[in-house]
């Protein structure tokens, strides 16, 4: 598997077993992989420096949903393109699974999963497939009957590029940058979905679309 310029990354405690997990992977796939406590050393990384992918392992032993999903959405703020996020030790009753691919996590270990399960993810994800069961993988296209319902709300490709942002914890300010366009115009359309989704403010607004994945796509 090994692979020029690849360097895995395992993100969790410093603990006895992920310093095992760092020395496992590295002896198995013959690719360079480290142990840190956070993903801001990741995300400092300068991208025109990284010439190779980074297979991030993140641990979710230990963590609960919204902490995971506070996670997703500093991930998703962050993202570099090289960066491939990958969960393990996931508690299958999170049912995470879709809003976490929108995050762009490609692959999903649960805490049952075996040594070479693992091993078969991150080869996965490496050659640029998604990781996940075929079970997880049903049970996400019927949550589209979900997507059909939020269909349903009025709300535009702007609003929704807006309330996508916002969710990713994105100021007005920042929002304004990203979609060129002023901030002012960026607090109108918030007003606006506001009024149409029935919140009052942002949190509310972003706990609203971890409820009700809007998909990224444009309607024709």
């Amino acid at each position: 598997m090994k692979l020029s310029n690849t360097q895995i990354t395992v993100i969790g405690p410093r603990s006895l077993q992920n310093h095992l997990l760092e020395h496992f992977i590295e002896e198995k796939t013959g690719i360079n992989c480290h142990l840190i406590n956070g993903y801001n050393e990741v995300c400092s990384e300068n991208p025109s420096k990284a010439s190779g992918l980074r297979p991030i392992l993140f641990d979710c032993a230990g963590l609960s949903r919204d902490n995971l999903i506070d996670f997703l959405r500093l991930f998703s703020k962050q993202q570099k393109p090289h960066c491939l996020l990958i969960l393990f030790n996931l508690r299958s009753d999170f049912e995470i699974e879709n809003k976490a691919l929108a995050y762009g996590v490609r692959g999903f270990l649960y805490e049952n999963d075996q040594s070479t399960t693992l091993l078969k993810a991150i080869e996965t994800v490496i050659q640029g497939e998604i990781w996940l069961s075929r079970k997880k993988l049903t049970e996400c296209y019927f949550s589209k009957k979900v997507i059909q319902q939020v269909e349903k709300i009025d709300l535009t490709w702007r609003e929704r590029e807006i309330l996508s942002s916002l969710a990713k914890g994105l100021s007005n300010k920042e929002i304004a940058e990203k979609l060129c366009i002023s901030p002012h115009t960026v607090k109108t359309h918030l007003v606006n979905i506001y009024k149409k989704i029935n919140v009052r403010n942002r949190r509310q607004a972003a706990q609203w679309l971890d409820t009700h994945f809007i998909p990224q796509s444009k309607k024709n």
